[in-house]
């Protein structure tokens, strides 16, 4: 039996505000410009189209979720904030002790990687008829940017990038990472605390 749930219920419910419609058009744009920023190894080089195009994407980003989380309460921007910092700073931390990956690592890894895929993706379409898979899909995609701060400066390392740009770069990434981890358990907060959108933006339901 077909089932709205609270994320879907919520969005919904602020669908129509033009500050949900902005910031959901600006959250897109930031994320799909980070993810061709890391694909393309062209855009890493340390030129100032680069650098303009990596600062334009990371104020999308940043002024998209700004404005996604006027729609909650400041107690849970709060809780997130710290939750989000604290995950980010230590899988940096880890980050720095991985300089070698051995093969059959390497291929578990990529295992891990396409079953949280496979999971994330198939769970959008069944979140739809069980709630459940809602908190299910932003777990995946969470422990997806865990893994890619992990893994960051590795892939550098692996592409012979270590430049003093590298550094620069795999901070730009290393933030926009954590602004993303910061955005998907903001979103899952509103099933496992139970949360509501606050609709007319000015603090009242």
């Amino acid at each position: 039996m077909y089932e709205k749930c609270s994320i879907i219920n919520e969005f919904i419910k602020c669908e129509s505000k033009s500050q949900f419609k902005g910031a959901f058009i600006l959250i897109i744009v930031g994320l799909i410009l980070g993810f061709v920023i890391f694909m393309i190894r062209k855009l890493h080089r340390p030129t100032l189209t680069n650098t303009i195009i990596a600062g334009i994407t990371a104020n999308l980003l940043s002024f998209g979720v700004t404005l996604f989380c006027g729609f909650f309460e400041f107690k849970y921007v709060v809780m997130v904030a710290i939750v989000a910092f604290v995950l980010g700073i230590i899988t940096i931390l880890l980050s720095m002790k991985i300089t070698s990956f051995q093969r059959r690592w390497k291929m578990i890894l990529f295992i891990i990687i396409c079953g949280l895929l496979v999971i994330g993706f198939l769970s959008i379409v069944l979140s739809y008829f069980y709630c459940i898979f809602e908190i299910l899909f932003n777990t995946c995609w969470i422990c997806l940017i865990l893994l890619a701060i992990v893994f960051t400066p590795y892939y550098f390392y692996l592409n012979n990038e270590s430049t003093d740009y590298s550094s620069y770069f795999i901070g730009f990434i290393n933030v926009f990472e954590i602004i993303t981890l910061y955005l998907f358990v903001l979103i899952t907060s509103l099933d496992i605390g139970q949360t509501t959108l606050k609709c007319d933006y000015g603090g009242n339901e």
